[in-house]
């Protein structure tokens, strides 16, 4: 899907507001799972799990300071070798 680096931050649905939300199309991706994209360039915006009752949001969405910090590498084995993995806090 993306094929290098890409961060998201996990909330739940009932702590995000969306401004522009209207803009979004959405693909039904698994049985409780659903995928927003923007419906001007394609751009992945979020993921629902709905069993979950959360929101996986692409990182780089977000205003202003986030207070987060990496605390997981998913798939590291089949990253390329061109860049390093983000530190991991502890």
């Amino acid at each position: 899907m993306h094929g290098n680096f890409n961060a998201f931050l996990a909330a739940p649905i009932a702590d995000v507001t969306l401004t522009g939300a209207d803009h979004l199309v959405w693909y039904q991706s698994g049985e409780t799972t659903r995928r927003a994209f923007c419906g001007t360039c394609g751009s992945r915006v979020l993921k629902e799990v709905s069993n979950a009752g959360r929101w996986l949001l692409s990182a780089g969405l977000i205003d202003g300071p986030t207070g987060k910090r990496i605390i997981r590498n998913l798939w590291e084995q089949s990253k390329p070798d061109w860049y390093d993995l983000p530190a991991v806090a502890m």
